[in-house]
């Protein structure tokens, strides 16, 4: 075995990243990152006692390139004895339907299409190849839209059905280890292209702060995401535990409700305020934007009973007494009109 894959053997160890008896559902796009994650698994699945399986998912964005990507990934699975699964989506459609960006919708089927391959095939977790290098491009573009620690603390290692065992090598690391077994992969030419924002960091920005203020800002801002997801851990736990305290949820699939105690909600640090917040809104499948969060907190605190306000898809929040209570009262849908008559 190899000292890289030794190195990530630990990790996975360290982390139960893999276990024996898992069935892994490996995503690989031809990349040197996504190449080397299958070589270094399949070395570690020996080992472990894993089973997997990749899925190449052809976005439809590059109709030459993604032929010649596709061969090479079969063929390696072929010479690995992986069984190998070859996806199509339509990025363009759904980002026109749902109004997103190319790079969201990419995104979004990607991982759809693993986890559909995944329940398909009885797997029980994914694995993708994001690096150390992403992680760096990650925590920038998180700050550059004004996350908060969440977001500063980057990727995790395991998040849910998500693994990341690369997240802690660097990409210099993964194309070294790659010419050392001379094993082939591809580069997408749309990677040197600066119309993407992500691009524009790793091309541009991150190298004009490595030249210009600090040749370690790498390192830099992996220390600094890790000291945060320790901390981010901890707020998790107390906004958990608050929760449990203060607020009572009864689940309906079309008309999720929940109940917000006022005093114990007041009782609380601003910070566990607004994430309590946040995770109450996610639990009522709605989104959760600074203002939102602001407009539930100051209305804990301000409100006046018998008032009301109207947050995305048709969620209505009423403030009582001793309570807030968050509505559906149409179903998860928008609408006009109050929940209560005055």
């Amino acid at each position: 075995m190899l000292p890289l894959e030794r190195e990530i053997l630990n990790t996975v160890k360290e982390q139960k990243l893999l276990q024996t008896g898992d069935k892994v559902v490996v995503g690989v796009s031809g990349g040197p990152d996504s190449m080397a994650l299958l070589y270094v698994l399949h070395a570690l699945a020996r080992v472990i006692g894993c089973k997997l399986m990749v899925v190449y998912v052809n976005h439809g964005l590059r109709v030459g390139d993604t032929e010649a990507e596709s061969k090479l990934v079969e063929e390696s699975c072929n010479t690995l004895g992986i069984e190998f699964k070859n996806v199509s989506v339509d990025v363009l459609g759904h980002g026109k339907k749902h109004k997103k960006s190319i790079e969201h919708a990419a995104r979004d089927l990607r991982y759809d299409s693993f986890r559909r391959v995944s329940r398909e095939n009885g797997g029980s977790l994914i694995a993708v190849a994001h690096t150390a290098d992403d992680q760096v491009e990650e925590i920038i573009l998180k700050l550059l839209r004004g996350a908060g620690m969440a977001g500063l603390s980057g990727m995790r290692l395991k998040k849910k059905d998500i693994n990341r065992p690369l997240l802690q090598q660097t990409k210099k690391q993964l194309t070294d280890y790659l010419n050392q077994k001379k094993i082939k992969y591809c580069i997408d030419p749309s990677n040197a292209e600066n119309v993407y924002v992500r691009n524009r960091v790793r091309n541009l920005l991150l190298p004009y702060l490595e030249k210009e203020f600090d040749s370690g800002v790498r390192h830099a801002l992996r220390k600094s995401a890790e000291i945060l997801e320790e901390d981010e851990d901890l707020l998790l736990k107390l906004t958990n535990d608050a929760c449990d305290n203060c607020v009572t949820f009864f689940n309906d699939e079309f008309h999720p409700r929940a109940i917000l105690l006022k005093s114990e909600f007041l009782e609380l640090h601003g910070a566990i305020q607004r994430r309590l917040v946040e995770l109450l809104l996610w639990r009522l499948k709605n989104t959760a934007t600074f203002y939102h969060i602001k407009q539930v907190v100051g209305a804990a605190a301000h409100g006046t009973a018998g008032a009301e306000f109207h947050l995305k898809k048709g969620l209505r929040v009423g403030v009582q007494k001793n309570c807030l209570e968050f509505s559906y009262p149409m179903g998860l849908t928008a609408w006009r009109g109050r929940l209560f008559t005055k």
